[in-house]
């Protein structure tokens, strides 16, 4: 008996060694999935123009079962537009969940004069969605470059951003504010800013998702719980043998002991990974979230200064561009070294969003902070990247009056504005 035990547990460990060493290898790969958007596969199609805002615009289709269209740009209205919308359900309330595909192709034509257009995926959501008025759907916003429309572009997720006409429009509080993919259900193409009277003429080939099944870390993790279990097995096994051949109570419980000992391990590391960035190595937002708040308790009853620091890198969006998003990977990495490094002991690093870290002073004023954001500042300017590239970046900082952290973040936000428009690499406050 003992030894059919052994042998079965033994071919399962083979099996098991064997397969997770093909989903290591392969299983990324086969784990691919795509979701594919065409003239063809959308329910409806409209074209509208600045007309319906009092401009002269005037846009038609050429054909639309290709979803090419054209549009002569009038004067009447103050931002001249056309544009298209396709809706991907028939329901326009109802989308797409694209949250879990990372990897955006598109695929476009463009004739005309101008530099640039917008493609939009709005996104509903019943947070800050009004059924009845689908302008309340989350703009997110990519500005493509017309001279760089090679078939396909390839973009992330990650490049949206969610207009701010929209965010201040419809008072967005904070916890809305960023990217969303989680319910699509309209993909807009519209003119670029900039424009003359004069026409132009698009056509809509097709958009493609690309994700995984399952993400890589979920995928290893699913590995580890079947190691896991397989060690629980073992050790069961290794139990009821020990307890038939010598009936000994002690070990029963020492290996007891060791299983409780893995899943603690296993667990804490869980918690500990859920709040870090796992590119940068630094928090993620949830990770940041015990800072804030204490930082915020303790300046309402201990009047304990509190200053956040909102840190965006220069022009990362054209090196992503030009050097490709590994480069970028690599860049986001050792910056976030770079800003660890000149941090202090009771500052709390984060990564905010795509290019963009937070960092939280506590019991920091805004004096003191403005010398902490400029020392920064000073090492990364003097940092070198990839092939000694030179990165630097833009801050805006705030300090916690009598005001909400919404408020408060809207300070340093404004400040991150203003530091950009000054011309960058820079610290404002706000």
């Amino acid at each position: 008996m003992k030894a059919r035990i052994i042998t079965l547990y033994d071919k399962l460990l083979l099996v098991l060694a064997i397969g997770s060493l093909f989903a290591v290898t392969l299983g990324p790969e086969l784990l691919e999935r795509t979701v594919t958007i065409t003239p063809q596969t959308v329910k409806h199609i409209d074209i509208v123009s600045d007309e319906s805002v009092g401009g002269n615009s005037v846009v038609r289709w050429v054909n639309k079962s290709t979803a090419s269209w054209s549009c002569d740009i009038g004067s009447a209205y103050e931002y001249p537009f056309c544009l298209s919308q396709m809706y991907l359900n028939k329901t326009p309330t109802e989308g797409i969940n694209l949250s879990s595909y990372p990897n955006v192709k598109i695929w476009l034509k463009y004739q005309g004069p101008a530099n640039s257009m917008r493609l939009t995926l709005k996104n509903i959501n019943p947070a800050y969605t009004n059924s009845f008025d689908l302008s309340t759907s989350k703009y997110n916003t990519l500005e493509l470059d017309v001279n760089n429309l090679n078939l396909p572009v390839e973009v992330t997720l990650k490049d949206f951003r969610v207009a701010e006409w929209w965010l201040l429009q419809h008072e967005i509080p904070l916890e809305h504010s960023q990217s969303e993919f989680s319910n699509v259900n309209i993909i807009e193409l519209q003119t670029g800013t900039g424009l003359h009277s004069d026409r132009h003429t698009f056509e809509f080939i097709k958009i493609q998702f690309e994700g995984q099944i399952l993400s890589t870390e979920q995928l290893y993790f699913g590995i580890i719980i079947l190691w896991v279990i397989a060690i629980l097995i073992y050790i069961s096994q290794r139990v009821i043998l020990m307890s038939t051949e010598i009936k000994n109570r002690e070990i029963i419980q020492l290996d007891l002991i060791a299983i409780n000992s893995v899943l603690n391990i296993k667990s804490e590391q869980y918690k500990a990974e859920a709040k870090t960035d796992p590119l940068t190595g630094v928090k993620n937002r949830a990770g940041v979230r015990d800072a804030l708040s204490d930082g915020y308790e303790n300046s309402k009853n201990d009047n304990e200064p509190l200053t956040i620091i909102l840190i965006d890198i220069d022009h990362f969006k054209a090196v992503n561009d030009t050097y490709g998003h590994d480069v970028g990977d690599e860049i986001l990495k050792g910056l976030a070294n770079v800003l660890q490094t000149n941090t202090r002991e009771n500052d709390t690093l984060a990564r905010w969003g795509g290019e963009e870290f937070l960092l939280v002073c506590a019991n920091t004023n805004n004096k003191n902070a403005l010398k902490v954001a400029e020392h920064i500042r000073k090492a990364l300017e003097d940092a070198h990247f990839h092939n000694d590239m030179q990165i630097t970046a833009s801050f805006g900082l705030a300090t916690l009056a009598d005001e909400s952290i919404d408020s408060l973040f809207k300070r340093a936000d404004e400040a991150l504005y203003q530091a950009k428009e000054n011309g960058r690499n820079q610290v404002c406050e706000g």
